[in-house]
């Protein structure tokens, strides 16, 4: 059985949100920080489950590209939320990019 896809829509709209594709750098460090806070509330507000553990990820993968010593520990939380998540949804593809990016933010720290 093939894993689930999020609505594209949404996951571009996540992802713009978070700051991974298209969303300048210039932003004050404050506002790069509230947008995971933004885009999970509209996931949340969406009662859309998937687009929440897709969060976690982005999110996680946005704190090991900015490496800040505090940024370790919660990536990997946020990292344990989206695998548990993708897991309980049968969505092994995105299980095994969780594993594989926790492995890697074990090393990298």
């Amino acid at each position: 059985m093939e894993s689930p896809t999020p609505p594209p829509a949404v996951c571009i709209v996540l992802a713009l949100t978070i700051g991974q594709q298209g969303v300048p750098r210039r932003y004050h460090p404050r506002e790069r920080d509230a947008q995971p806070a933004q885009a999970l509330d509209l996931a949340r507000r969406l009662s859309d489950s998937v687009e929440v553990a897709e969060v976690h990820r982005l999110h996680a993968r946005m704190l090991r590209e900015r490496a800040r010593p505090e940024d370790e520990n919660r990536a990997e939380e946020f990292l344990h939320l989206a695998l548990d998540d993708y897991v309980r949804f049968g969505m092994p593809d995105y299980a095994a990019e969780a594993e594989r990016m926790l492995s890697a933010t074990s090393r990298s720290f």
